[in-house]
């Protein structure tokens, strides 16, 4: 029976016992993001502040129940215990009592399971004068040190403070130390299935673990061998889970081919991976959380015997002046749970297609029943091992987006190799572009229609696999998800029967591919008045796909009136041929304006270098002089016959 407590603890009275509380292997990493910790610094201020000169005990503030073992594992509430140290480590030089708190004989009061890197910088925190400001103010001096989730933590902090000159801090640090409370409670440890029920019954609450983190627990649970076996793969799950950082990241200073020599060995290295060979990497960098810390060494020892082809690759010129990081301000396509049931999906060996429902199976919200029903006889260590060998190829073969979403990156062969031609860099580029295509129409039940092939096309091919291959197989696998006969019936491009955006996005990068042809300025009257046509090609050349876009209308539904009378309506308003995809926002400005003011502010776009939300609608404004019925026949007569063929290009 678990034990509740009667009473609250305080970081004071904490720091009266010699207490050291540990963080699980199975434990996701600190998470709170600076809107939470500066909300929860915020909170605490006005509590403190509303305690003054009322006399008396101060009120507590409470941030709620933390759920701990009998051997001092924190299995709920270690992001609010987390949190707390890193608060103590803030006030400690304005109350100095924190001190015992922070540590207990001399070691930190957080201990993290298999996770000697941050156990370290944790120490240094706490040991090195002055780091934790440094740390805040982001001047350490190595960048790729300690998790960047805590160092964002402490800079919030700092920050949330530094607004309030006339807050006490003395004051305040004392308050924090003695009134923020929070209750332990202790569940017994008796044996795995007892502690992982409980873990179930937190997710199904809605509180802290997530679906992928239950199947971690219980993959773990199922490997019988030593804690240090269990160690490795709990380092690489949780490298694996990060699937915003590459696991091969190009370094400072780095050259280019020498990055892609990394990535190539690392890729060599994971094919026919077998668990001894996964365990054996991570074994030779205790404590290593991030692949890229050992790839040179780890991975490349793990490449099978007989594949003579790391050889063939020449060793690097170049020595990078040191191993830092390039800043990746890109983020993966997938989140966790999507590329666990993807990786599933390509390995499971018991999916019959005809009997898999793939919106439910890709739904992450089924990730547990799904790998309960379709794990087959697959073992833990080697699930693990292929998810690592999936994750170092989707790294490598699948586009990042920008934090701002306008901008793609693909680390295949690099993104700035000054050896390639200018037709293997316009080969690249139509990689990046058909795959943000891809992107762009998919969610994430659908994502499955073409990554998995992809994954399973390069799992299968060498490494040298040539851009104009990959681009080949990509549109194969859009042309079959796709087929030509979805043009056959015109009902289905109007706008009252739901016409596909796909249809428009297609058009857009068939367009932007063949951008010579359609958009030179040669070979036909354009209707833009200025003569320097260089604008258009290059607002086209920099187009990129985005999402939310909606479909509408070139003629207005309602036109506006002219002179007072109503403007007589299109017969065809609805045709495929009247319709584009834009934005909201766009469509909102313009709504329903004449033909000939919107194409003025395409114009003002262009002149001002702007950016262009649809090709399919600049190529409109540029061919058509004005805009009627029989345009509008026209225009769809045209794009079908273009649509079609697409098909062969």
């Amino acid at each position: 029976m678990t034990k509740y407590p009667k009473k609250a603890d305080t970081p004071a009275s904490i720091g009266q016992n010699r207490i050291q509380y540990r963080i699980p292997l199975y434990q996701r990493l600190f998470a709170w993001d600076q809107e939470t910790v500066s909300g929860l610094i915020d909170d605490l201020v006005k509590s403190y502040e509303n305690s003054i000169g009322k006399g008396g005990a101060c009120p507590p503030y409470y941030i709620g129940l933390i759920t701990s073992t009998e051997k001092n594992e924190l299995v709920d509430g270690q992001q609010r215990f987390t949190v707390l140290m890193l608060i103590g480590l803030a006030l400690e030089e304005h109350f100095g009592q924190w001190r015992s708190f922070l540590e207990v004989d001399e070691k930190p009061r957080l201990y993290f399971e298999a996770r000697e890197d941050d156990n370290e910088y944790l120490e240094r925190l706490l040991k090195e004068p002055g780091l934790v400001k440094k740390v805040a103010s982001k001047q350490e001096d190595d960048k790729d040190e300690g998790d960047q989730k805590v160092k964002e933590a402490l800079a919030a902090i700092y920050e949330s403070l530094s607004k309030r000159p006339q807050l006490c801090l003395e004051g305040f640090s004392r308050y924090v130390y003695e009134n923020t409370s929070f209750f332990i409670s202790v569940l017994p440890y008796t044996d795995s299935r007892a502690l992982n029920s409980y873990f179930e019954s937190l997710n199904s609450t809605g509180k802290n673990l997530e679906d992928h983190e239950i199947l971690k627990v219980n993959l773990l649970m199922e490997i019988k061998r030593s804690d240090e076996i269990k160690n490795c793969y709990s380092l690489i799950w949780n490298a694996v889970a990060d699937m915003d950082t590459p696991l091969v990241r190009k370094r400072r200073e780095e050259a280019t081919t020498d990055y892609i020599i990394r990535f190539n060995k690392a890729i060599l290295a994971t094919r026919n991976l077998v668990p001894e060979r996964v365990v054996e990497m991570f074994k030779q960098d205790q404590g290593k959380s991030d692949i890229n810390d050992f790839h040179g060494k780890a991975l490349e020892n793990l490449a099978p015997e007989t594949g003579d082809m790391i050889d063939d690759i020449p060793e690097s010129s170049v020595e990078p002046k040191k191993a830092r990081y390039e800043p990746d301000t890109y983020r993966s396509m997938l989140r966790f749970s999507e590329f666990i049931l993807h990786v599933l999906y390509l390995v499971s060996g018991t999916i019959r297609e005809e009997d898999v429902n793939k919106r439910d199976f890709f739904d992450p919200n089924n990730l547990s029943k799904m790998f309960a029903d379709y794990r087959g006889n697959m073992n833990a260590e080697e699930f693990i091992a292929f998810l690592l060998q999936y994750r170092i190829l989707y790294d490598y073969f699948v586009i990042r987006i920008a934090s701002t979403g306008d901008k793609y990156t693909l680390a295949m062969r690099g993104d700035e190799d000054d050896q390639k031609t200018d037709e293997d860099k316009e080969l690249k580029r139509r990689v990046v572009q058909f795959e943000s295509f891809q992107y762009v129409y998919s969610s994430k039940k659908t994502y499955y229609r073409w990554l998995c092939p992809l994954l399973k096309f390069v799992s299968g091919n060498d490494i040298t696999v040539a851009f104009d291959s990959l681009l080949a197989f990509l549109k194969k696998i859009d042309n079959e998800n796709n087929p030509v006969s979805r043009l056959d019936n015109r009902d289905d491009f109007r706008y009252d029967h739901g016409v596909d955006r796909y249809w428009f996005w297609r058009l857009d990068y068939y367009l932007w591919q063949e951008r010579e042809k359609y958009f030179t300025g040669t070979g036909g009257e354009n209707y833009f008045h200025f003569s320097d046509f260089s604008a258009v090609r290059k607002c086209v050349d920099k187009y990129t796909f985005k999402r939310n876009r909606s479909i509408e209308h070139v003629a207005a539904q309602h036109p506006a009136k002219e002179g007072g009378t109503p403007a007589q309506p299109y017969e065809h308003v609805h045709d495929f041929g009247n319709l584009v995809l834009i934005s909201s926002g766009f469509n909102s400005l313009l709504r329903n304006s004449g033909y000939e003011v919107k194409r003025g502010h395409i114009e003002n776009c262009l002149k001002e270098s702007s950016g262009i939300e649809s090709l399919t609608m600049l190529q409109l404004y540029m061919d058509s002089k004005e805009w009627t019925d029989d345009d509008i026949v026209a225009r769809t007569e045209w794009r079908m016959e273009f649509l079609r063929d697409t098909y062969g290009l």
